[in-house]
């Protein structure tokens, strides 16, 4: 993206409305047509145009429950929508925009879904990060890589049948023979963070979790694509490995060292981790909220024409801050 969430709060307001109108009329949509939908679809586009990678994932995967006219997903649907309000409040109000913090709805939806949970959708490192380049380096030849290949694929069939340490050894010394052999730092890097996440591996640095086993395929995959000719790296693929590289621990200078450069330190912190996002609301708080919130349209109209109590405004103002306090709506707070 081009600029900062924090830096578009007029952007962020408009997409914040119109999720709050599709998440009035979600049971409706869910049940009877496209009223929800569509006001879903406005939101998803607006999210679009602000180019932010990780959102506009999170908004597709809500989608697909919303557009699925399956009433038993209402829940999910509320609690996804109410779950992304509560993220652009949090923003707004000055937090850090860390999607990984809508990793628990995120995941739920993958799971009513059927599809395997993966939080790492939502990572959204700085791909612009890179290695050094390594001008000496002597690039491999193709029978060279496909030899590479072979080792690397029959350590990690031997690894995902007996988790041994000496079958994820020979897979971290063929990553490591690809990696000294790249020269430009685009070429190098996928492998320079693979032979980070092995070597945590080896460290215990890292527990064996699916999304592992999936990078260390996807590796695999990737190697076999290099002994046909010159092949980039997919940004999914670079996502991945940084995610597991984020959640080491920096058991070794190679570990610490792509941590370092990749501004990977605290990216799981309170403020930025994966904290669930409180999504849901207590309705008597939020009934209380609406009928404040009106009350201060009519004293703001009052207001407007010069017939208004400035102390009473004020202090409608101030009971709506403590509401907007109790609800967890940081942006809220602050206008009021």
């Amino acid at each position: 993206m081009n600029l900062p969430l924090s830096a578009l709060p007029h952007a962020l307001s408009s997409i914040r409305a119109a999720l709050a109108e599709a998440l009035d009329a979600a049971t409706a949509a869910l049940r009877q047509g496209e009223d929800g939908v569509t006001k879903w679809r406005g939101a998803h586009a607006a999210l679009q145009v602000l180019n932010h990678a990780a959102l506009v994932r999170y908004s597709e995967e809500l989608g697909a429950h919303f557009e699925s006219n399956d009433a038993s997903r209402t829940p999910v649907v509320q609690e996804g929508v109410a779950a992304l309000m509560h993220y652009i409040d949090h923003v707004v109000g000055g937090g850090r925009d860390q999607p990984l913090r809508l990793a628990a709805a995120y995941e739920t939806f993958q799971k009513v879904r059927g599809a395997p949970p993966s939080a790492s959708d939502l990572f959204a490192p700085d791909l612009s990060r890179q290695p050094d380049a390594q001008p000496n380096a002597r690039a491999l030849s193709a029978d060279e890589l496909r030899a590479t290949r072979r080792e690397y694929e029959s350590g990690l069939l031997q690894w995902l049948k007996q988790g041994q340490n000496a079958a994820l050894s020979q897979m971290g010394m063929a990553v490591s023979r690809v990696e000294a052999a790249s020269a430009e730092p685009a070429a190098r890097r996928p492998w320079w963070i693979a032979c980070a996440v092995i070597e945590a591996l080896l460290h215990d640095g890292l527990e064996t979790e699916p999304l592992v086993r999936r990078l260390l395929t996807q590796l695999n995959l990737y190697l076999g694509r290099l002994a046909n000719g010159p092949s980039e790296a997919s940004e999914a693929l670079l996502r991945d490995a940084l995610y597991l590289a984020a959640r080491a621990k920096p058991v070794t200078p190679l570990v610490q060292e792509v941590r370092r450069r990749h501004a990977l330190e605290g990216v799981f912190d309170d403020d930025g981790g994966t904290r669930r996002v409180a999504s849901t609301f207590d309705p008597s708080q939020l009934a209380a909220a609406r009928t404040q919130l009106e009350a201060l349209k009519s004293q703001w109209a009052a207001c407007a024409e010069g017939g208004a109590n400035a102390a009473y405004f004020v202090q409608c103002m101030r009971e709506f801050a403590r509401t907007a306090d109790a609800l967890g709506v940081p942006a809220l707070v602050a206008l009021a």
